[in-house]
């Protein structure tokens, strides 16, 4: 996870937009939607522009999501470039960034300290086949409830309410970004939604493999 949560606010362009409202954007998402227009309009990201993701995200979250520095040698000395090379490829890692890291963080552990010791555990610990069974319950229920969220967002889009910035960061966890330019989700969002809710079971597939295993 980032350094702290990414903070991304709906925008304020009016009815219609499907955005919603109020919200204030953290330093970190005003800096992820600034280079996504960036590379949107064709121009590349630069390293310095990487390292400025550095600081605000965590190196090893960038990296995580596809976007690297990498030494390339040269006649008299080495270069830095941008992997991967093309804007339209950077883009697509700067939406699973943004999506990565606007997804709500894992809460911090409570940890007391405690003031005599040794203390005798008197609750025996789960049944791992209770537990097991309870996750493979939960992972069953991912397909109908992703369903009814597609579902939510057709209507939606349909009454000329686009998925707004958060609705696409949602998406994008479930399906990648990859699969929502496919679809093309911006230019024909009702019927990119109708085509995800046709598809999701073998969209989700891989994902929920991945779960279980």
């Amino acid at each position: 996870m980032p350094p702290a949560p990414v903070v991304v606010a709906p925008c304020d362009c009016g009815d219609g937009c499907g955005c919603g409202e109020g919200g204030g954007s953290s330093e970190a998402a005003l800096a992820l939607h600034g280079l996504l227009d960036l590379t949107r309009s064709g121009r590349r990201l630069t390293p310095a522009r990487v390292r400025s993701l550095h600081a605000l995200l965590g190196e090893a979250e960038v990296t995580r999501a596809g976007l690297e520095i990498r030494l390339v040698p040269g006649a008299g000395k080495d270069t830095e470039k941008v992997e991967p090379p093309t804007a339209s490829e950077q883009a697509e890692r700067l939406e699973t960034l943004l999506a990565r890291s606007s997804y709500p963080p894992v809460p911090v552990r409570f940890r007391p300290v405690l003031r005599h010791a040794p203390v005798t555990r008197a609750a025996p610990h789960p049944d791992p086949r209770r537990v097991s069974a309870a996750q493979a319950e939960h992972l069953a229920a991912v397909p109908e409830r992703v369903r009814e969220r597609l579902e939510e967002l057709w209507r939606a889009a349909e009454d000329g309410r686009p998925p707004g910035r958060a609705e696409v960061a949602e998406l994008t966890v479930l399906f990648g970004a990859r699969v929502l330019e496919e679809v093309r989700l911006r230019e024909r969002p009702a019927h990119a939604l109708r085509e995800l809710l046709a598809r999701r079971r073998r969209l989700l597939r891989p994902r929920l493999t991945r779960w279980r295993s």
